[in-house]
C-alpha cells in the first residue's frame, strides 16, 4: 500500500461531533527554541486562533505583529486520547466510533490502533504553565500509572498545525520525515491514518501534506541518514477527507497560511495491521 485517500466516507453529522468534541479539550504544545515554556491552549474558553504560539491573546483581538520577534515559538498543537483500540473505546467513544468507521472502510476492520506510539510535546513542565497549575497529566487521573509520563505511548491524537512564518528561516519545524524509522516488528505492517477534522477549510489556508520519494538526490535526512527524495505527491487538507500511508513513506505537513481564521486539525491514529 502507498499513499490512500477517501472523502466523505464519514457521516456530516459525525464529523462535526469530531470537530465540537476538539474544540472542548485543551491542546498542548511547548517551544521549539529552549523548551522551557509549555503552552496550554483551550479554543472553548480563549476563541479560535492560530498564533497562541507567537502570543498569547485571545481569539478576538487583533494579532500585534510588532511583538512577533518576542515569541520566536513553534510546536504542532495535540491533545492525547488513548494508546490502543481498548483505552480509545473506554477514553473517548466519539473517536472511537470514527476509528471503527474507517477501519471498516479501509481495512475491512483489520486494523487496530495498537501500533507504534510515539510522544507528545508539551503535557508536563512547570506548574504556572498550566491552566490552573494541572498540567495534563494531574487532569487525566484515569491513566494507568505505568504510563503516566512515559514517552512514545500515544497512538490516537489531534493535531492542529498552525501558522509557521518562520519555518523556511529558523528551520525548526519537524521537516521531511518518516513516522517510524527502518527497525519495525516482524509480523506486522504499520500505517498513519489522518481524518481532516477542520469543518471549513479553503485551499488557499493551506495545511496540505506533501510525500516525497526515497531515492538518491545527495539529501539526507538531518537526524536519521536516510534519502531524501523529491516531491510525488500534494493532499490538500480538504475537511471530511482521511489519508492513509505507510510509516516508512517520507512526508512533510505543512501549517496553515496566515489567512487561516483557526489551525488545521486532524485526528491521528498510528495503525498496526498482521501482514
Amino acid at each position: 500500500m502507498t499513499v490512500r485517500v477517501f472523502d466523505d466516507i464519514i457521516s456530516q453529522e459525525q464529523h462535526k461531533a469530531v470537530y465540537d468534541w476538539s474544540q472542548t479539550v485543551s491542546w498542548y504544545q511547548t517551544e521549539r527554541l529552549d523548551r522551557k515554556e509549555e503552552n496550554e491552549y483551550k479554543p472553548y474558553e480563549q476563541g479560535k486562533t492560530q498564533y497562541r504560539h507567537f502570543y498569547k491573546i485571545s481569539g478576538d483581538e487583533p494579532f500585534p505583529l510588532k511583538k512577533i520577534s518576542n515569541r520566536f515559538t513553534y510546536s504542532m498543537y495535540r491533545h492525547p486520547i488513548a494508546w490502543s483500540d481498548d483505552s480509545t473505546k473506554e477514553r473517548n467513544p466519539i473517536i472511537y466510533d470514527l476509528w471503527t468507521k474507517i477501519n471498516n472502510h479501509v481495512f475491512d476492520g483489520a486494523g487496530t490502533i495498537d501500533g507504534l506510539g510515539e510522544g507528545i510535546a508539551g503535557l508536563h513542565g512547570r506548574k504556572e504553565n498550566f491552566d490552573n497549575k494541572n498540567n495534563f497529566w494531574d487532569k487525566n487521573t484515569d491513566i494507568p500509572q505505568e504510563l503516566v509520563g512515559q514517552p512514545d505511548i500515544w497512538t490516537c491524537m489531534l493535531n492542529a498545525r498552525p501558522v509557521e512564518m518562520f519555518k523556511r528561516i529558523l528551520e525548526i519545524n519537524g521537516g521531511i520525515h518518516r513516522d517510524s524509522g527502518d527497525k519495525i516488528p516482524e509480523g506486522y505492517n504499520y500505517y498513519t491514518v489522518l481524518f481532516n477534522s477542520s469543518l471549513d477549510w479553503r485551499p488557499s489556508w493551506g495545511g496540505e501534506i506533501v510525500f516525497y520519494g526515497d531515492e538518491y538526490t545527495g539529501d539526507k535526512h538531518w537526524k536519521r541518514d536516510y534519502n531524501l527524495g523529491y516531491p510525488d505527491t500534494i493532499i490538500g487538507h480538504k475537511p471530511n477527507r482521511i489519508v492513509v500511508y505507510p510509516h516508512t513513506k517520507l512526508h512533510m505537513t505543512n501549517g496553515a497560511t496566515d489567512t487561516a481564521p483557526e489551525m488545521a486539525q486532524k485526528i491521528a491514529f498510528r495503525v498496526r495491521l498482521k501482514k
